[in-house]
């Protein structure tokens, strides 16, 4: 049996993902030429090749680019219904599939933020939503929605997910000798993912050792707040604490989505504490077990056994619990800068035209980066042995076929300056020049030249 709870706080949730749903479909949409469509970056039949997982997906290559993009366009649309309360749970089953599909048509420069957006239409399809905030409705019945009250059990079982997942990432940063030495975050606000690149010398390393190790704190000790009595000050503290922690991570690092979801989730925590605060209802009334709450309960399981890799005596267990959330729609990894020890690069970009200054040779943002780091073979996605190269040469031919379009004519020649931020290169006084191609482009026809 599960209690009742206030639904307001839950149609709050739903609203304001609906919401970044919206925009991150736009942020999708104006990368589709990039990604997505046939000519783009990637080589959509080689990714289902090499990621033979990724098959999984609604977006199939028997489809034309433009049937891809209605399909794409429902799931915006879909966006919206989540947003306005029309439909909410099914307009959510809808926007999760599609965005999911696109995840992994796209796979190898998915990333944190799109997970974390299919996670939050996850939810909304589970929880008991579109009981209040139904924004297409008129007159909107204010007094209503503050005594409405719904089945719980959802929400209990959410909270457990977002346990997990600041523990996971709190944990796990325990088995990084950067992080244990304080150095981490320093490192991290080096790397070309940071707002902050660039703009750290060595003497912020005092500083940025303090906030290191009270992020270390924050994450493995805001979980305890979520079991207190509601009302209870400390969980007010730890909302604190985690406006902290995620407002600085977006502030200084990105991954936007990510983290304004993570901060989200606290409208759900602290339901029976808003309740209390603006006089809304609270019930205790038991009710029957419903099946959202089961399948939410095995999902949650599924990404736990996926989080256990390293953990003693589960062995290999976590293989399994990777391949049934896969198989369950879900892609949950909560590991956010554990991995500092081995992709700790900083690049900068060196590439020429004729000789002088090429700018911006590689496409914007984070999935920019991730071509990168597949070129320099510094990448963060593990790929089957023998096919790195394979999958290399892919990316560079489709890189030389974007730069031409924009070059019709000159001798290009793609270079990078790498630093690794290592604990004995802290100043980053060791450094490298990478090539990575070199070609020449006629009238817009490619030819390749020796490095």
């Amino acid at each position: 049996m599960e209690r009742e709870t206030p639904a307001l706080p839950i149609d709050v949730y739903r609203t304001i993902i609906g919401l970044v749903a919206l925009i991150y479909f736009w942020g999708l949409h104006s990368e589709w030429r990039l990604y997505t469509a046939p000519d783009g970056y990637l080589d959509h039949e080689m990714v289902r090749k090499i990621f033979w997982f990724a098959r999984l997906t609604l977006y199939q290559p028997w489809m034309s680019d433009g049937f891809r993009y209605l399909l794409f366009l429902s799931g915006w649309a879909a966006c919206a219904g989540v947003f306005l309360g029309w439909r909410p749970r099914l307009c959510a089953l809808w926007a999760w599939l599609i965005s999911t599909s696109h995840f992994r048509w796209n796979f190898p420069v998915g990333y944190l933020d799109d997970s974390s957006i299919h996670l939050g239409l996850f939810w909304c399809m589970l929880l008991p939503t579109g009981t209040t905030l139904v924004w297409w409705k008129r007159p909107w019945d204010w007094s209503a929605w503050k005594q409405q009250c719904v089945p719980g059990g959802v929400c209990q079982v959410f909270v457990v997910n977002l346990s997990l997942s600041y523990w996971v990432t709190g944990l796990s940063k325990l088995t990084s000798k950067f992080w244990l030495e304080g150095k981490a975050l320093y490192v991290a606000l080096q790397l070309n993912i940071s707002r902050t690149h660039g703009w750290w010398g060595i003497s912020a390393l005092p500083a940025l050792k303090v906030l290191n190790y009270g992020a270390l704190v924050l994450e493995c000790s805001l979980p305890l707040v979520f079991f207190l009595k509601p009302g209870n000050k400390l969980r007010l503290l730890g909302l604190l604490g985690a406006c902290g922690l995620h407002l600085g991570i977006i502030s200084t690092i990105g991954v936007n989505y990510a983290n304004f979801c993570w901060l989200l989730c606290w409208v759900i925590v602290l339901r029976e504490d808003l309740a209390l605060y603006f006089g809304w209802a609270r019930s205790s009334l038991l009710v029957a077990r419903r099946l959202a709450t089961r399948y939410a309960a095995v999902v949650v399981a599924c990404i736990a056994l996926a989080m256990s890799e390293g953990v003693p005596g589960l062995g290999e267990a976590y293989g399994l619990g990777f391949a049934l959330q896969w198989s369950l729609g879900m892609s949950q990894e909560y590991h956010l800068f554990d991995w500092i020890d081995r992709f700790n690069f900083v690049v900068e970009d060196r590439s020429t035209l004729d000789d002088k200054p090429l700018a911006q040779p590689y496409p914007p943002g984070m999935r920019g980066l991730l071509l990168q780091s597949y070129l320099l073979d510094m990448r963060w996605m593990r790929l089957p042995r023998g096919q790195v190269g394979e999958w290399q040469r892919s990316l560079r031919e489709r890189l030389e076929l974007q730069l031409a379009r924009r070059i019709p004519n000159g001798t290009i020649v793609l270079r990078s300056h790498v630093t690794r931020v290592t604990l004995d290169n802290l100043d980053m006084h060791r450094s490298t020049d990478l090539e990575i191609d070199a070609f020449e482009v006629k009238e817009g026809k490619v030819s390749r030249l020796r490095l």
